[in-house]
């Protein structure tokens, strides 16, 4: 997709580093981080897994799979693939890159079909791919080619499916100029 043409990505983590700034983003994120673990009850900080219909009694079928479900949520996966990352820790990356780049990224890892694990990726390293002649042509995107590069000296070194990438933006923008990326704060305070 072409590099970001607005504030680059070091300007950016440049900025994020500033003491005041810093001090924000990290308030910021020891908020979202309260919400990394089950609440313990209905009034605190936290999540809840629960079944679609809420109001229905629950089986003990149900009851452990949401167990197995939020066992897997706290470790990310399957521990050989992202060894000792806690969703916690998950939730702190994620929401410094969000903050500070306007961009989120994880990679979901398959095994056997099925997603095994998930991490977060440097979302400074991740671009959307450059659309083929064809999917111009055609004025639309082939699902079975990459949605995501990752750059990382200037070289693409891994290519990803939506499947396999989470690209979360909070601020989005039509701009011709945002090529898809969305608007960070940090760059609001940048002189352009």
């Amino acid at each position: 997709g072409g590099a970001y043409t607005g504030v680059s990505y070091q300007t950016l983590s440049a900025l994020g580093r500033m003491p005041l700034i810093s001090a924000i983003i990290q308030t910021r994120i020891n908020q979202v981080a309260e919400f990394a673990r089950p609440a313990p009850d209905r009034h605190s900080a936290g999540f809840v897994l629960r079944a679609r219909d809420s109001q229905a009694e629950m089986s003990e079928e149900q009851r452990e799979k949401i167990a197995a479900l939020q066992k897997w949520l706290m470790s990310c996966g399957d521990s050989r693939v992202v060894g000792t990352t806690t969703f916690e820790a998950f939730l702190r990356m994620l929401t410094r890159d969000s903050l500070v780049y306007d961009q989120a990224c994880f990679e979901v890892i398959y095994m056997k079909g099925r997603p095994a694990a998930f991490k977060v990726v440097d979302a400074s390293s991740i671009r959307p791919s450059a659309p083929s002649r064809e999917e111009l042509r055609e004025g639309r995107r082939d699902p079975k080619k990459a949605a995501y590069v990752q750059v990382i000296d200037n070289k693409v070194v891994a290519e990803f499916s939506r499947q396999e990438m989470g690209w979360g933006i909070r601020r989005p923008r039509s701009s011709l100029r945002g090529r898809g990326y969305g608007f960070p704060e940090l760059e609001e305070l940048y002189p352009t």
